[in-house]
């Protein structure tokens, strides 16, 4: 197994060890049916493959391989844990987005493979709050405003989304 497999597999249990109050169905071990097709949530589903049904998506920053922000899945009800996401005022912070299909394998983000990242403000979160620059599956936010707002994370493919994450509370101090 991959270092960055065991990473990756290890952070993923301990996030499902740490929010286990939070699993509707209470399964701690095996949080990934392996049924049939039809119990994949629609919004979970990309073209030929689908998303966790637990914990799709994380950031991981980079500097200290720390999760910042984990999304938690419950059908309608999905929310980000571990937020908001603090950003120093005229400084920066660069994630890692990891996102993790139902065999918890990772799956490939950027300009060169079948799914590309975007990271975008929410409406109502001010223009001047932050800055957003996205390389591949790398994220580097820029807090431009002392405030409060929102930022989303969506997977694209061929310039379509395919996927739209929870919005992610967002505090610039």
């Amino acid at each position: 197994m991959s270092s960055r497999r065991r990473v990756l597999a290890g952070a993923l249990g301990a996030a499902t060890a740490t929010l286990a109050g939070c699993v509707g169905s209470g399964r701690q071990g095996d949080d990934e049916p392996t049924d049939t097709e039809e119990k994949i949530h629609a919004d979970l589903k990309l073209d030929g493959t689908a998303l966790s049904s637990n914990f799709p998506m994380e950031l991981v920053e980079v500097e200290s391989g720390d999760r910042v922000v984990v999304i938690h899945w419950h059908g309608d009800d999905r929310h980000w844990h571990l937020q908001p996401l603090e950003l120093p005022l005229d400084g920066s912070r660069s994630f890692r987005a990891v996102a993790v299909d139902r065999d918890r394998d990772e799956i490939p983000l950027g300009d060169d493979e079948t799914y590309q990242l975007a990271v975008g403000r929410g409406e109502e979160t001010s223009a001047d709050l932050v800055d957003v620059e996205v390389v591949d599956d790398l994220v580097t936010i820029y807090g431009r405003s002392a405030g409060e707002g929102q930022l989303f994370v969506r997977i694209m493919q061929d310039g379509e989304r395919v996927f739209l994450s929870p919005p992610i509370r967002t505090v610039v101090s």
